[in-house]
């Protein structure tokens, strides 16, 4: 299919929200190629108070390439460095990051399903808080966006481990409580017409009919199931199959309410306490009282919302110090893009 007819979009979320399901099952439409997860950098998005990365000249675009983005999952995606640079020529120079985007997820469409009429970008680091930023260089774009009731969030991103890391991807409820906020506020923000909302339940209650009306929002409507055997998963990096060996299995329903038994009664406080209003609009029911919590937690979550705020800003600055050891040139790139942006 020429990219002309194609559209673009992105499928944003937080871990363990149910993304991989929901990629694996929109992958077994013919006319649908989701990408895996590649980390492509904020500024090619121009998000996080950054400019959109701008190259000047084609030697610009391969050091970015080869240097920056040879750091992140990128190199999985398998794409031809000669395609990407033939593609790049019409589009000329200057090359704007969202440009290279468009262009990288063209080349992985006709890579690993080139008939396909709708290609989504799996966005990571890419968050749904940021998409009210970045949409404007991507308009028109299909916005999709999965929810999961937080608290099982929470304890199934405190029960696994980031194949990257070696860490749970949480140990806060905390900070999961405000994420997850941060997610639930941007459909407000974008409205109905501009996000598709799909929630993680109805996906596993429901398959057949949240299906349905997810093809019928991206235009799709009466899309067919694709014979190809080059599935999104078997696409995945090993270590993220590894971490999602039970995706091509129905999901048990009864394994979402499984927080009920193991969430301590303080980490459910937090969430609950912090996400009352969210939670209600979203329509997942509180089972404590989180409109009237006692005086003295009261206290602690004020002065855990502090806390949190100081271990945000030290993660940064460990972060930017071990760029600053490991790769100053890197760190000196991103710096020059903050003081570019108006």
């Amino acid at each position: 299919m020429s990219s002309h007819n194609r559209s673009l979009g992105f499928l944003t979320h937080l871990s363990r929200s149910g993304s991989t399901l929901l990629s694996r099952m929109l992958e077994e439409y013919e006319d649908i190629c989701i990408t895996t997860e590649a980390e492509l950098p904020l500024e090619l998005f121009g998000v996080k108070s950054y400019a959109p990365i701008s190259f000047s000249k084609h030697s610009e675009l391969e050091n970015y390439l080869d240097e920056v983005l040879s750091q992140t999952r990128f190199n999985s995606w398998g794409l031809a460095s000669n395609r990407i640079s033939e593609l790049c020529q019409p589009a000329g120079f200057p090359l704007s990051g969202p440009q290279l985007v468009k262009i990288l997820l063209e080349v992985y469409c006709e890579t690993h399903k080139p008939n396909a009429k709708i290609v989504l970008y799996k966005a990571c680091p890419l968050m749904p808080w940021h998409l009210p930023e970045s949409i404007k260089y991507f308009s028109p774009v299909h916005l999709l966006h999965i929810i999961r009731d937080p608290r099982a969030v929470y304890h199934s991103q405190s029960n696994s481990f980031n194949p990257y890391t070696g860490k749970p991807y949480s140990t806060s409820p905390l900070r999961t409580a405000l994420d997850w906020q941060a997610a639930a506020r941007v459909s407000d923000m974008l409205g109905s017409e501009d996000l598709i909302e799909i929630k993680y339940e109805d996906l596993i209650h429901s398959p057949d009919a949240t299906m349905r009306s997810i093809l019928t929002d991206i235009g799709l409507e009466g899309a067919r199931k694709s014979e190809c055997h080059n599935s999104f998963v078997d696409r995945m990096d090993s270590r993220d199959q590894q971490l999602h060996k039970e995706v091509m299995q129905n999901p048990d329903p009864k394994k979402n309410s499984s927080w009920e038994n193991h969430l301590s009664s303080r980490d459910l406080a937090i969430i609950e306490t912090v996400l009352a209003d969210q939670m209600s609009q979203k329509a997942y029911a509180c089972i404590g009282n989180p409109n009237e919590p006692a005086k003295l937690f009261y206290l602690y979550l004020k002065l855990a919302l502090l806390l949190e705020g100081v271990w945000k800003n030290m993660r940064r600055a460990r972060r930017i110090l071990k760029i600053l050891v490991s790769n100053p040139a890197y760190l000196r790139h991103r710096f020059n893009l903050k003081v570019r942006h108006d």
